[in-house]
């Protein structure tokens, strides 16, 4: 998140961190805003679940060396054990040169994407059927349902947090059944990431 008056790269996502897991039913539409002297931007507002934390996208890059003002509505942010903020949360900062990479959309994650390195952090378990665990490919666990959970699917495109395979992975997220997975030590964070963008970008093969 940019710290008051600094600057921040014109064309990068904004994020806001938290000190645990976000409510599900929160409205991520409204949880934030930005204008510029009053003046609102076009954003989208995503939840990073792996950092727990806002992700606010401006529509298009920021315009250099303009101010900017981040609100973070204190009536709309809830964590899934109904803590709010106390007050909004209210950044001032200055639009900054755009980073190397350049702007745009990210990429959209196909399972092809991410499979390799699955199977080399998870594959001992669920390795090639036949098999006592679920194997690694996208139609083996897209809209699975779970065998832990009745009810649940083992992969909801669209919809990480809806995803038994999202919460195992995410290790402590409240209410899930069974163990962390894998069980050894936790995923990469990059790869907890991309399984998540696999998951909001639709769980494609």
């Amino acid at each position: 998140m940019p710290t008051e008056g600094s600057r921040h790269a014109a064309d990068a996502p904004l994020r806001v961190r938290f000190d645990g897991y976000l409510s599900e039913s929160m409205r991520l539409g409204a949880a934030a805003s930005l204008a510029s002297a009053e003046v609102g931007v076009a954003i989208s507002v995503l939840y990073d679940p792996v950092e727990q934390g806002l992700v606010i996208v401006p529509a298009r890059p920021l315009r250099v060396g303009l101010g900017y003002t981040l609100t973070v509505d204190a009536a709309v942010v809830e964590g899934v054990d109904e803590r709010r903020l106390d007050a909004d949360l209210i950044v001032d900062f200055v639009a900054g040169n755009p980073t190397s990479a350049g702007g745009g959309p990210r990429p959209v994650v196909r399972f092809a994407d991410i499979e390799a390195d699955l199977r080399a952090a998870c594959g001992d378990c669920h390795g090639a059927p036949p098999g006592v665990y679920t194997p690694l490919t996208a139609a083996a666990l897209v809209e699975a349902p779970s065998k832990r959970r009745p009810g649940a699917v083992l992969v909801q495109p669209g919809a990480p947090l809806d995803s038994e395979l999202v919460r195992r992975v995410l290790s402590d997220y409240p209410g899930t059944l069974g163990a962390p997975m894998p069980p050894d030590a936790p995923l990469d964070v990059a790869l907890q990431k991309r399984l998540v963008d696999w998951v909001r970008d639709g769980a494609l093969p």
